[in-house]
């Protein structure tokens, strides 16, 4: 069975400073997760990965590219 996923482009930051904005953001990444996970499901888990910092916020989270993987 083909597995199908989308690529997510993640802007955010995490740090110990405050978050004045999105020129504070520090992490610019794409993710690729199972299609099944929604785009409050990606910030949550970006969240709760960074829970460690003092200060966590996902400026921006887009949908890049949706796929299926080949069997």
């Amino acid at each position: 069975m083909a597995k199908a996923y989308n690529i997510w482009h993640i802007d955010a930051y995490s740090g110990w400073s405050d978050y004045d904005g999105p020129s504070d953001c520090n992490y610019h990444k794409d993710v690729i997760m199972d299609k099944s996970f929604s785009k409050e499901d990606v910030v949550a888990a970006w969240l709760a990965i960074n829970s460690d910092s003092r200060v966590a916020v996902v400026s921006k989270c887009t949908l890049v590219k949706e796929g299926v993987l080949p069997e």
